[in-house]
């Protein structure tokens, strides 16, 4: 719609709350979307019993319904962005065979197409071939409401706040020596969710995430040297506004500008290629243990039906190495859990209706289970044949699917030491700060690259040009010389994906700084 002159004048004030102009900047205008009742409501338990009944007297066998409403805040540059969406998705499995349709529309007679749409996609799929499916048994409460505990809802915060918070930090920065650009943003999402079943469940959730990000850069124009910081405690959280609010930026920043500039006045050396041993901080773990742990130990990759799209597992003998596999050393421990509270992937149940349960995944440096959902629960009869509850979906538009549940990986129970203490107990070695890793599709191999301090009796001396860490997943997880103790713990917020088309889902992990020895040291710019 174009708005000209003499309507403007027309329409006063309420004109420019529509466009939502404020001083020289314009908000990014949004058309919300009107929900025909609340999440709550109970014409919503009309259109789940529809879609469930429907699908029953279509031939499936189980049938479950989501019905979700979504809002997501974005703030960008001085600008405020709002987005809602609302669907239906229903899944239907008949003679083994999975169907899945979804809308945006919640009414009784979408409830009825979207199930005979998804049991004709299972009957289509099943050419005659009956599959066994064994869904396992559910333990727990069939019915019930969660909440991510939360002090501040982030939609109910006025925009003038959330402009002079995230807006005060770019005058704080311009006036700090060397400063040259600043990239910053927050934003929250809200996801009001009904589960119901054929067995009878009725679950209605409401789960938040809030982020925000400050990322700059200093340049020293005489010396021709820059670098850049992170400010890392504002990563994805099941929180309110309160964890941007409540957390003292100033002092953050002032912390990572002064390490920023240290390390701009570090000289940088040539990387010296061999076998090394490494200092591994937390943040570049998180990366390391998603994808070579969590990941690889989701049940759909292990059994080969990611293949094609997420890809696959080096755990590919599931039925002989659960249980006997040895991944790493004995100081390595890791568990799986969907309810820590606080973390972005929390949840008091999955998209199949399971309460999730603390998994071990590794115990001691051998593998022990596997993330699994109600149908892949049963596909290893040595396990205890109940799902983990690992099933999530974002969003109707993306079929439930096992997505990486939250991950800890166990401190040193003895006591273990500090990264500090790692660091000056290190004669010659590398230190990897922030730095990312890459796997292939098997999960097997992966390659660490960033930014690396060389060390020198304890000391970083200087940082290593293209310095990058080529390994094996159980040469990694074997070479572990010291697990952090407990003040080395950090925690953050990410994202994991798969499925074709691709979709992702918030994940909470707990790491402690670690050490490797024995690395191979590689120049990860050199050419073949």
């Amino acid at each position: 719609m174009t708005i000209n002159r003499r309507d403007l004048i027309k329409s006063g004030t309420s004109a420019l709350s529509v466009i939502g102009m404020s001083g020289n900047s314009i908000l990014h205008s949004f058309t919300e979307i009107k929900k025909p009742f609340p999440i709550d409501d109970d014409r919503i338990k009309a259109i789940t019993k529809t879609a469930v009944e429907s699908s029953l007297l279509a031939g499936a066998d189980y049938a479950d319904v989501r019905v979700i409403s979504t809002a997501g805040l974005f703030y960008i540059s001085n600008g405020l962005r709002r987005e809602e969406s609302m669907g239906c998705g229903v899944r239907a499995l008949v003679n083994g065979y999975w169907g899945y349709a979804f809308s945006p529309i919640w009414s009784n007679s979408e409830a009825k197409r979207l199930a005979d749409e998804a049991v004709s996609q299972a009957v289509a799929y099943n050419l005659n071939r009956k599959r066994g499916v064994q869904l396992a048994p559910i333990s727990g409460s069939l019915t019930g409401e969660w909440k991510t505990p939360i002090e501040i809802d982030p939609f109910d915060v006025p925009y003038d706040e959330i402009r002079d918070l995230m807006g005060s930090i770019v005058p704080y920065f311009r006036r700090k020596k060397f400063f040259k650009r600043l990239m910053s943003g927050a934003n929250a999402h809200r996801t009001e969710q009904v589960f119901a079943s054929s067995e009878g469940h009725y679950i209605k959730q409401t789960k938040y995430v809030t982020a925000a990000r400050f990322q700059f850069d200093l340049e020293d124009r005489e010396r021709g040297k820059g670098a850049s910081g992170l400010i890392e405690t504002l990563s994805p959280a099941g929180r309110g506004w309160e964890h941007i609010r409540k957390q003292p930026l100033r002092d953050l920043i002032d912390q990572e500008y002064d390490s920023t500039v240290k390390d701009m006045e570090m000289e940088f050396t040539p990387v010296d290629v061999g076998r090394k041993r490494i200092i591994v901080d937390p943040l570049t773990m998180v990366s390391v243990l998603k994808d070579s742990i969590g990941e690889a130990t989701e049940a759909d990759r292990v059994f080969g039906y990611e293949a094609n799209a997420g890809g696959s597992s080096y755990i590919n003998e599931p039925e002989t190495m659960v249980g006997t596999l040895k991944i790493g050393s004995e100081k390595l421990n890791v568990i799986a859990n969907r309810k820590i509270s606080g973390s972005p992937g929390a949840a008091g149940w999955d998209d199949e209706g399971t309460v999730p349960i603390e998994t071990s995944l590794i115990e001691n440096g051998i593998l022990k289970n596997l993330q699994s959902s109600r149908e892949s629960a049963s596909w290893i009869q040595s396990l205890n044949s109940r799902s983990t509850g690992s099933v999530f979906a974002r969003s109707t538009d993306c079929a439930p699917m096992i997505m990486c549940g939250d991950l800890t990986m166990l401190p040193d129970a003895t006591g273990g030491v500090s990264i500090d203490e790692m660091r000056s107990q290190l004669e010659d070695g590398l230190e990897f700060h922030r730095a990312l890793s890459i796997f292939d599709f098997q999960k097997a191999t992966g390659t660490i690259m960033g930014k690396a301090y060389e060390i020198k009796n304890g000391k970083r001396v200087s940082l290593v040009q293209n310095a990058g860490v080529l390994f094996r997943t159980p040469e990694l997880w074997n070479n572990i010389e010291k697990v952090g103790n407990v003040a080395s713990v950090k925690h953050f917020g990410t994202t994991t994906s798969k499925g074709e088309p691709e979709q992702s889902s918030y994940l909470g992990i707990s790491v402690p700084a670690t050490t490797f020895k024995d690395m191979s040291i590689v120049d990860i710019a050199r050419k073949a």
